[in-house]
């Protein structure tokens, strides 16, 4: 079943409004910081996405799927802010004569 984006946004606001209404989190700047986000249209970060996952992995809809199965369900709402490049290689400069410079 494909949810579209509407859906998956009210889905992740509507957890995020449950746990600020109750009085025993005590993340809710934080919480409040990514309902905002969510509603504004812009993206969290994974880091803030996998805060938010120990939260929703008690939820009874995701307590039988795994944490990778969450995350790709709400992947629109995380930025991907890592490169997936290949670490530069190092340039390697032939040996000089630094004589010039010591003077």
């Amino acid at each position: 079943m494909t949810h579209d984006y509407q859906f998956k946004k009210d889905y992740l606001i509507h957890y995020l409004s449950t746990y600020l209404s109750k009085k025993h989190i005590q993340m809710k700047d934080f919480m409040s910081n990514v309902q905002n986000q969510i509603l504004s249209n812009r993206p969290i970060t994974l880091s803030q996405f996998h805060v938010l996952l120990k939260y929703l992995m008690k939820e009874a809809p995701f307590k039988s799927t795994t944490e990778e199965t969450v995350i790709k369900f709400f992947s629109e709402f995380i930025s991907n802010t890592k490169s997936t490049s290949q670490p530069q290689k190092e340039t390697h400069y032939e040996q000089s004569d630094l004589t010039k410079f010591i003077q």
